[in-house]
């Protein structure tokens, strides 16, 4: 059957991932994200400390009020509980390459914490490199490009080799097929992670990419839980 799951809610996301086995969920808020940075890194604060050992909050960084984002970043790791900074450079209009983003990065090398990025316009392989190479205790997790077609892949694979804090996120509505066995032939498969875009899109599939793809359980067992779990610090 076909379902539309709205999970507005933390409890009703909770509720899905009691439905299909997922543990933990790192998330940042739709409203975070777009019209008021404020209330919805207020929701994620909240969601963390009803469901401290299932929630994982992002705190959202834009760079449209890079001048606020000092006391937000502040807010969002000492106030709020947040593991991480998430960055929208789309909606944000914003290159990911762009200066306003400094303060961000500055504050994840500080953290030792993950940023999970989505691009606009970049970043380079060569920014990349060297934005990773300057701040090496920060994780960046590419959202979305790890289930890119190989071509647009190979560039950042190298850059990978090199970065052991560049992370390719799974998280996408379609995947060339054997993508993920060849990917993880090519980058360290340490790192590389599971990535639902849940609610935009369902848990189920984007877990069935990764059980059912053509590599060792090992493996499996690595990107759906070891590697973020050692992001994290769960």
């Amino acid at each position: 059957d076909l379902k539309y799951y709205r999970d507005a809610s933390a409890g009703e996301m909770v509720e899905r991932m009691d439905q299909v086995g997922v543990e933990r969920f790192a998330v940042s808020d739709i409203q975070a994200i777009g019209p008021d940075y404020r209330a919805g890194n207020d929701r994620v604060g909240e969601a963390v400390k009803t469901f401290p050992d299932r929630l994982v909050g992002y705190v959202v960084y834009n760079p449209n009020y890079e001048s606020e984002m000092a006391d937000e970043m502040k807010r969002g790791f000492e106030d709020l509980g947040c593991r991480g900074i998430k960055l929208h450079c789309s909606l944000h209009e914003t290159s990911t390459e762009d200066k306003s983003y400094r303060l961000a990065f500055e504050t994840a090398q500080a953290q030792n914490c993950p940023v999970l990025c989505h691009v606009y316009q970049g970043p380079s392989p060569e920014f990349l490199s060297g934005m990773l190479g300057d701040h090496p205790d920060m994780k960046f997790i590419y959202a979305h490009i790890g289930g890119g077609g190989k071509e647009s892949l190979k560039p950042f694979v190298d850059v990978a080799n090199a970065r052991d804090n560049l992370f390719f996120d799974l998280g996408v509505s379609v995947m060339p097929r054997g993508t993920l066995a060849w990917l993880v032939e090519q980058a360290p498969p340490t790192q590389i992670v599971y990535g639902s875009d849940h609610p935009l899109n369902g848990f189920t599939f984007q877990l069935g990419r990764v059980l059912f793809a053509d590599i060792p359980d090992a493996l499996k067992r690595m990107i759906l839980w070891e590697n973020a779990a050692r992001i994290f610090g769960v």
